[in-house]
């Protein structure tokens, strides 16, 4: 058992608009969006509460989300940003994220 000096807070952001069986979002705006708001809860917040995703398996839509913030922070870094590369990176740690094609080109 873990016991904490200090209480931890938990946000939940629940993602209505993509739907179970859905391989990416229909709206790209929809999922930046979403990306906004848990950044702008992150500043209120002191920007030290960790972010967690998770999607009905694991993978899937937790893989694409992941995928497209690595590559926005990394866009606001660096000029020119290989996505493969960050799948690459990535599916070194979970071998099941972005699983098809057509995930893929919605990062591009």
């Amino acid at each position: 058992m873990i016991i904490f000096k200090e209480p931890h807070v938990v946000k939940q952001f629940q993602v209505k608009f993509w739907p179970d069986n859905d391989m990416v979002p229909s709206s790209v705006s929809d999922i930046l969006t979403v990306m906004e708001h848990v950044q702008q809860w992150q500043r209120k917040a002191g920007g030290h509460n960790p972010v967690v995703i998770h999607c009905l398996n694991g993978c899937d839509k937790t893989g694409l989300y992941c995928v497209v913030e690595a590559t926005i922070e990394r866009l606001k870094i660096e000029q020119d940003v290989g996505i493969q590369q960050i799948i690459k990176q990535m599916r070194s740690r979970r071998p099941q994220i972005i699983p098809c094609i057509v995930c893929i080109n919605s990062c591009l």
